[in-house]
């Protein structure tokens, strides 16, 4: 099924790989076919949802062609990453560290 954990995880695997190599437009796909069922299926607080969440604020802002209106839609992505990701898995786990290391990035 293409619903499952085992395929966010594949998916999620090729958006970072994308991200990676600022293959944004690519990453943006994958994230536009999975990341709302991933929402769906695993819930908004789920480790895989806010990876790929973060990837997408990534994709949007490291993109060249980002306009302001992306920036600030990235930033957006990222402060509410940022707070479930404290509030689920707690300040010093290591994606809120990467993800606070994203905040600033943008900020």
């Amino acid at each position: 099924s293409r619903d499952n954990q085992n395929t966010f995880l594949a998916a999620l695997n090729l958006i970072i790989g994308y991200v990676n190599h600022t293959q944004f437009d690519e990453a943006r796909t994958v994230l536009r076919e999975f990341l709302p069922a991933a929402r769906r299926k695993l819930g908004p607080d789920h480790d895989i949802t806010l990876t790929m969440r973060r990837n997408e604020a990534i994709a949007v802002s490291q993109d060249a062609a980002a306009t302001q209106d992306d920036m600030v839609r990235a930033e957006s992505i990222l402060v509410d990453v940022l707070k479930r990701r404290r509030r689920v898995f707690g300040a010093q786990h290591p994606q809120t560290t990467n993800d606070q290391h994203w905040v600033g990035v943008l900020e």
